[in-house]
C-alpha cells in the first residue's frame, strides 16, 4: 500500500492509502465501511465525490497532475458533494488527517512506498 507525503511540510498524511481502481471499488468508496486496514482511499482519474449514504465525515484531498494539492475540504459531512476543477486525484481520509498534516493548497505531495 502506497504511502502519501507532503513533501512540502515534511509530514505524513497516510501511511497505508489503498487505490480504488476497478469499477465496483470506485463506487462503493467509504460507503458501509471504516478506514480497517488503511488510513486513506486514493480514487486516480477523479475530481470529485459524493457523500450520499455515508456514515462518517472525511477530509478530501484533491491533487493536481503535478500531485499539488489544489483543493481541500475537512470535515466533508454525509449528504454533500465537493468537486474541483483541475484535480486529477481525490483522497479520502478521515476527518481530521488534514488538519493533523497541515496540509494546505498550493503543497506538493507524493505518492509512494511506505
Amino acid at each position: 500500500m502506497p504511502a502519501i507525503r507532503n513533501t512540502t511540510r515534511g509530514t505524513v498524511i497516510a501511511a497505508n492509502a489503498r487505490t480504488a481502481q476497478r469499477l465496483n471499488e470506485r463506487m462503493r468508496g467509504m460507503l458501509g465501511r471504516g478506514f480497517d486496514g488503511f488510513d486513506a482511499l486514493l480514487f486516480p482519474r477523479n475530481n470529485s465525490i459524493h457523500m450520499f449514504f455515508m456514515h462518517m465525515p472525511l477530509d478530501i484531498l484533491f491533487l493536481d497532475a503535478e500531485g499539488r494539492a489544489c483543493g481541500i475540504r475537512n470535515s466533508l459531512r454525509p449528504w454533500k458533494m465537493a468537486f474541483q476543477r483541475g484535480a486529477r486525484t481525490t483522497v479520502e481520509l478521515p476527518a481530521g488527517a488534514l488538519a493533523g498534516s497541515g496540509t494546505r493548497p498550493g503543497d506538493q505531495i507524493a505518492i509512494g512506498e511506505p
